[in-house]
């Protein structure tokens, strides 16, 4: 994105978008090992986003293992894997909650005294 194109986004949404969205800024005239550089760090922190390994995870079950119901809400609302993995994505309330749940048990398992981990 260029720096003009920076200036015609409205206030709010530019203050959004380097918040949550962008993942660097640099001048036009970085040279080619600091964008590549940004470019590598970029790629592990998307790698690293629990939405991007759940997909991962998905991906290695059927079509119809992902959209079969999977987890049901004590209100009674029903989820496929396919259907959690969208609400990470958007952000709902009920993503934002299995974020963190997962992110948690993802903690509590490291924290466990688990002595060998797998190379991959």
């Amino acid at each position: 994105m260029t720096a003009k194109q920076f200036s015609t986004i409205p206030h709010a949404n530019l203050v959004d978008f380097v918040n949550n969205d962008a993942l660097a800024v640099v001048q036009n005239t970085a040279d080619t090992a600091e964008i590549l550089k940004l470019v590598s760090k970029a790629a592990q922190q998307l790698s690293a986003r629990v939405d991007c390994v759940l997909e991962q995870w998905i991906s290695q079950h059927s079509e119809n293992k992902q959209n079969e119901p999977y987890l049901t809400t004590t209100a009674g609302k029903t989820y496929t894997l396919k259907d959690i993995l969208t609400e990470i994505r958007q952000q709902t309330d009920f993503g934002r909650k299995m974020e963190r749940n997962i992110m948690m048990l993802a903690v509590d398992l490291l924290t466990r005294e688990k002595k060998q981990v797998s190379d991959d």
